[in-house]
């Protein structure tokens, strides 16, 4: 069955006709969609910013630190890190949202996985159509939700406690001979709504016909963008306005994909 996303998501005349037409044939939202159904797919992935030659660097390997030198000289060494999805739909061209399923529940997408590797995000049947969107929702983990997914919540693979935090990056910097240890935190939750693009970021529409196969998407951000300005030496004093900006950063370095690869 196809679910959409109905509240409010319409406008003007268009929302009116509509209502009027479900209150008079007492049916839910597809009253008039007589398009078959297609299976879409959406999936997380994450990445290093692109260099000055337009390509990914890989700052490190499976369950491996992230380790790079910001803009500040300071040697970044990234530990353990999570950021949360909490929620995801898919955008018609004309502005209708269909709502994914989370067979996991929230996804806490671990930093420290491969680049670019993919982590299922969840799932949704939409009709034939043109798509151009992708609505994302980051937000604070909730372990009661996990623990009601269908298909059993997704792991954590550090164990980490992440109740009721959206963004969690921890780890060391050094320069010089100044060491310091850090913890980024954020439980600020957000949405936004994102073009879809190829993998090299050009926009683009996926057009969903059924029987072509089940389309894909994914939902791209970077990690080491948290870290640009910041003064090691002055953390500790500075701290509360650094985890106060990473949700601005995160929503900043964002973008949705068609397909699994970002390249």
């Amino acid at each position: 069955m196809i679910q959409r996303s109905c509240s409010g998501r319409r406008g003007g005349l268009t929302g009116v006709l509509v209502a009027s037409a479900l209150v008079a044939g007492n049916a839910g939202c597809g009253l008039f969609d007589t398009s078959n159904p297609v299976d879409i797919n959406v999936f997380a992935a994450h990445h290093a910013r692109r260099d000055m030659d337009g390509l990914l660097p890989s700052y490190g390997f499976n369950n491996s630190p992230r380790t790079w030198v910001n803009d500040l000289g300071w040697q970044i060494n990234v530990t353990e890190g999570y950021i949360v999805i909490t929620g995801a739909s898919i955008v018609s061209c004309d502005g209708e949202a269909f709502d994914l399923d989370l067979p996991f529940g929230p996804v806490p997408e671990y930093l420290n996985a491969t680049d670019l590797d993919v982590i299922v995000v969840g799932s949704a049947e939409i009709p034939e159509g043109d798509y151009c969107e992708l609505d994302v929702q980051y937000g604070p983990y909730r372990a009661e939700e996990a623990a009601m997914a269908s298909e059993g919540a997704h792991p954590v693979p550090t164990g980490r406690d992440l109740e009721g935090q959206t963004i969690f990056i921890a780890g060391r910097a050094s320069k010089d001979d100044v060491v310091v240890d850090f913890a980024l935190i954020s439980g600020e939750s957000s949405e936004m709504r994102l073009k879809l693009r190829e993998g090299d970021g050009t926009p683009t529409t996926y057009e969903a016909i059924a029987g072509g196969g089940a389309p894909k998407a994914t939902v791209g951000k970077t990690y080491d963008r948290f870290f640009d300005g910041i003064d090691f030496s002055t953390y500790e004093a500075e701290a509360e306005a650094i985890n106060a900006g990473l949700m601005e950063i995160l929503v900043d370095e964002t973008r949705a994909y068609r397909g699994t690869t970002i390249y």
